[in-house]
């Protein structure tokens, strides 16, 4: 796999190297973000660095292969001739001989299968680093895909581990911008539809074929009971958890548009009061995110909606599996044309959290997000409004709107219109601030009408490509 992007993380694993005393770095996040490719690339040109990849095996087996690993390390004729039966014996044995003065790196990838195979493995890995590796100028890397338990058994206060880290690196997917360069050869729009389909998983990505277009992609690797995609949202969710069907309720809910505590109650049945602990535990484990409007207190507003973090998941509960039954009787075509035009809309509503993602990037405020909200007509109706981007900067009293059309040929003086009415519902520095207004859109068809006007920036795709740039 091509090692895009990651900076920041590699830079921080050289400058933990360059300390030479004892480091216990933690690695973690979801399957296939790119955890092992970015302890491969750490690994490079490294003179004393094992790497050790666990399986779903028995202790005995995964003993024989780790002391494989060791003695590429530590050359020890004893520990390769001779057989042991349990960590701890082989933890003992190695506190005898590992060097004391040698900067090695040993990698322990997807701890969390030994973990489970042996829930003791942590105290005895405990005790080995208590007892050697922390006296030594040794770095000891323990990564994990199984999120909760990479928190609760290796992160955790309760964990024998739990003090004994040095730093942690939590892999999260790749933003659009660092996306792209997996598919550098594919027009800008075409790169922002994939993003909206799978998000920034770098082995999804790579799964994009040069030439396919995204209706043979959806058909091939989502619509077809051997695409790769078609129980890769079921495997996400199962690993996590024993009893995964109450969490897939809740998601599938999310992803048909029940954000609210209580919408996401009515459509799966679950009690209201439990479904707080169940949110909380798919936002820890990074499956899903609470969201306030921008200009409210996340801790105070009591208004909040619950979104699926993830793009593919979304795609894959809106999508893959409601469809199953006709995936299943190899009817592809027939579930596409159903569902076309849902999925352009799907790929509307993430071109909103692209944008909200350039805003970021390009413009200096302090927190970007989102407004919604509502106000009374004449005849005190209450009107939900919503705008899809609201930036606030509390310091100089700013405040930035913005609305996403993923349209061509929109009228952008009428939008900007539109969102003038809106912005005045934001109650926030309303005596004092100062507005600045952003549109996108695909295409505008008056965009240059909009020109001289100094608080308005108007963007389109091709503009887009190139500030991104």
């Amino acid at each position: 796999m091509r090692f895009v992007n990651r900076i920041r993380e590699l830079g921080h694993l050289e400058a933990e190297y360059k300390d030479i005393r004892a480091k216990c770095i933690v690695i973690y996040g979801r399957r296939r973000v790119g955890k092992t490719r970015l302890i491969e690339e750490f690994l490079k040109n490294k003179s004393h660095a094992g790497y050790y990849l666990a399986a779903q095996e028995s202790d005995i087996q995964q003993i024989e292969e780790f002391k494989s690993v060791i003695y590429s390390l530590i050359h020890d004729e004893f520990l390769r001739q001779n057989k042991f039966t349990d960590w701890k014996h082989l933890f003992t044995y190695l506190e005898k001989i590992w060097p004391r003065e040698t900067r090695i790196v040993l990698a322990i990838d997807e701890v969390t299968f030994i973990i489970k195979s042996n829930p003791s493995f942590t105290s005895y890995l405990q005790k080995f680093w208590d007892e050697c590796l922390s006296k030594t100028k040794t770095i000891l890397i323990l990564s994990g895909s199984l999120v909760g338990l990479m928190l609760s058994e290796v992160l955790g206060h309760a964990s024998p581990l739990y003090g004994r880290r040095t730093s942690q690196i939590q892999v999260e997917t790749l933003h659009f911008k660092e996306m792209r360069d997996f598919v550098a050869n594919r027009s800008f729009k075409e790169q922002l539809e994939y993003y909206a389909l799978v998000g920034g998983v770098p082995k999804y990505v790579l799964l994009i074929s040069p030439q396919e277009t995204i209706e043979q992609f959806i058909m091939t690797k989502c619509f077809s009971p051997e695409g790769f995609f078609y129980q890769e949202g079921l495997f996400l969710v199962s690993q996590e958890f024993r009893e995964p069907s109450v969490y897939m309720n809740i998601l599938k809910a999310i992803a048909f548009g029940h954000t609210k505590l209580n919408e996401i109650a009515n459509f799966t049945g679950i009690e209201g009061k439990k479904i707080s602990s169940y949110m909380d535990v798919l936002i820890e484990l990074g499956f899903a995110r609470r969201e306030v409007p921008i200009t409210e207190d996340p801790a105070r507003y009591r208004g909040a909606i619950y979104l699926l973090a993830d793009n593919f998941l979304s795609f894959w509960h809106r999508f893959i599996f409601p469809g199953r039954s006709k995936i299943e009787l190899h009817e592809e075509k027939v579930l596409y044309t159903e569902k076309k035009k849902e999925i352009a809309e799907f790929i509307a509503k993430k071109f909103e959290e692209i944008c909200r993602q350039f805003v970021r990037k390009v413009y200096a405020y302090e927190r970007v997000g989102k407004w919604w909200g509502y106000y009374r007509n004449e005849v005190q109706k209450r009107i939900e409004i919503e705008v899809d981007i609201c930036a606030i900067d509390r310091k100089q009293k700013k405040l930035l709107v913005g609305e996403c059309k993923w349209s061509d040929n929109v009228k952008a003086v009428s939008l900007l219109s539109e969102l003038e009415r809106k912005a005045q519902y934001i109650e926030w520095n309303k005596s004092s601030r100062k507005v600045e207004y952003v549109l996108f859109a695909r295409s505008f068809v008056d965009k240059d009408k909009l020109k001289n006007r100094g608080d308005v920036t108007v963007f389109d795709l091709e503009d887009l490509e190139k500030k991104w740039k």
